[in-house]
């Protein structure tokens, strides 16, 4: 899987109301700018920008009102694209008459559209049910066409909607269910309760609060309130000549206020209720986010003490000019240049006040769960990505038939997707055996330039590719693969396995290491 007052940076583009900008290749760590209403939103959003340079790391920070738009964060984010893939494939298997693997993508489509609550398109809703009943029909299913016939029709609700081809017994049976339909007449669905200004929604087309007379069947109502974060969506069954009421329950995981007040405690306790940390977890699954940072703009007064003082009083001979002739300063009231000096220093109320812009950081992790702090950047933003790594490297060789011990210095320096990885140190034969005629017993220099390749999770894979000189004795290829763990954010340790084609033969080698970036 792929690895922003308060901001958050990271929820840009939620739901399918919110656009997503693409994202760049490789593992992603993405903020959460917490803040409380737009205005605070767009002056954190500057300072950060400043301090910065657009967010340490790169990565791009989205403001709390923009992320958590009204019913921008639907359950189950992942599902949308589950249910839009399966329609794709159910449509083109009805197109090449594969009608067994129709239904089998359609059961995923429903599958999927029972898990999220955002909203559908009315056309996709329709050709998912009518696409159903086809393959239904084609199979000989007769309960299951006749269902997602009438299904689809009461979606349509008397709108010509464009359907897939049929064959001639399908359309005759599409026709049979349609005539049904009509028989039985409409019934009528009670839209109303709701915080003032709710938008509703019936079958992916907009309507408004009151009575609607519809077709028959299962209606997907989707009711959006101002100052929540999701909409409310339920499946609501309407029949013949009856009223179905509803009104949406809004819970307390639907109220923006509530969810931001959850996650402020989250930058101060490090913990959150398991329903902020499904909503956070959907989130980074959805769009492939490795790590979640929580980040937290907060005014600093820092007041000095008073400044100790102590002034005699003015002589009574000095001659009265000396305090300066009588000036405006711009009130309308004249005053001395020695008046104005002491109104200076007594407006400040005898203190020094100074107000600073400090930013939290708190780190989520999608996969453990988990919320941890790093303190060496709690209080500012990091100005730049990780730019060197330096190490050092111990292992064992087999060479020419003989065991060897080697220690090597480690400098990683990453360039673009890759870093590059140089190692300079030396290998030891074990006594009395020789690697080279005229080498006993004696240190051999070697070194190493390659390229190496790792994604940058707390544990993770690395492969590498390079050239060794085992001097004066050998050189040629290494090809490395291994595995890392990150530490403390700075720490890594890794364990890898290498193969060598070199001018003396094949020779093997295992090592461990131990770096720390910069």
């Amino acid at each position: 899987m792929i690895a922003h007052g308060l901001v958050l940076a990271a929820l840009s583009g939620v739901g399918s109301a919110v656009a997503q900008e693409p994202l760049s290749t490789g593992p992603i760590q993405q903020g959460l700018l917490l803040c409380p209403d737009a205005r605070t939103c767009e002056t954190d959003q500057a300072w950060v920008r400043q301090v910065g340079d657009g967010g340490p790391g790169g990565f791009e920070v989205v403001d709390f009102q923009q992320g958590f738009a009204p019913g921008g964060v639907s359950d189950s984010l992942a599902d949308q694209p589950a249910f839009q893939e399966a329609l794709q494939q159910a449509r083109a298997a009805v197109e090449t008459s594969h009608f067994a693997k129709a239904m089998q993508a359609s059961n995923r489509g429903l599958k999927a559209l029972s898990r999220w609550r955002g909203v559908v398109d009315k056309q996709q809703l329709f050709d998912l049910y009518v696409v159903r009943g086809i393959a239904g029909s084609e199979l000989g299913r007769d309960g299951s066409y006749a269902y997602s016939f009438r299904q689809a029709l009461a979606i349509a609700d008397d709108q010509k909607l464009p359907t897939p081809p049929m064959s001639v017994d399908t359309q005759q049976r599409w026709m049979d269910e349609e005539r049904k339909l009509a028989i039985g007449g409409k019934g009528t669905l009670l839209l109303h309760g709701g915080p003032l200004g709710t938008a509703w929604m019936v079958d992916g087309a907009a309507t408004t609060p009151g009575p609607h007379a519809l077709w028959p069947g299962n209606h997907r109502v989707t009711a959006t309130a101002p100052g929540t974060v999701r909409s409310w969506t339920a499946n609501v069954p309407v029949l013949p000549d009856r009223t179905s009421e509803v009104s949406p329950a809004i819970s307390k995981l639907d109220e923006a206020t509530w969810v931001l007040a959850a996650l402020q405690d989250a930058v101060d306790t490090l913990d959150a209720p398991e329903d902020i940390k499904d909503l956070l977890v959907a989130w980074c699954q959805a769009h492939d986010i490795d790590e979640l940072r929580l980040m937290k703009v907060e005014q600093v007064v820092q007041t000095l003490p008073a400044v100790p003082l102590e002034m005699s009083q003015a002589p009574t001979d000095r001659p009265q000019a000396a305090a300066g002739e009588a000036v405006d300063m711009g009130d309308g009231v004249p005053t001395t240049y020695e008046g104005e000096v002491l109104q200076h220093f007594t407006s400040r109320g005898e203190q020094h006040v100074t107000r600073l812009s400090r930013l939290r950081m708190v780190f989520f992790n999608p996969n453990t769960r988990h919320f941890s702090a790093d303190t060496a950047i709690s209080t500012a933003l990091l100005t730049s990505p990780e730019r060197l790594r330096l190490g050092i490297h111990t292992g064992w060789l087999s060479m020419m038939n003989r065991q060897h011990l080697g220690v090597d210095m480690q400098l990683v320096v990453p360039v673009g997707p890759v870093a590059l990885d140089a190692r300079l140190g030396v290998v030891r034969a074990d006594a009395p055996y020789n690697l080279y005629r005229d080498w006993v017993d004696q240190a051999l220099p070697h070194g190493y330039l390659g390229l190496r390749w790792a994604p940058s999770w707390k544990v993770a894979p690395f492969c590498g590719l390079g050239a060794d000189v085992y001097a004066p004795v050998a050189l040629g290829g290494r090809v490395t693969v291994g595995g890392q763990i990150r530490f403390d954010r700075t720490w890594l340790f890794e364990a890898e396995a290498n193969s060598s084609l070199l001018s003396t033969g094949v020779a093997w080698s295992a090592g461990m290491g131990l770096s720390r970036g910069f």
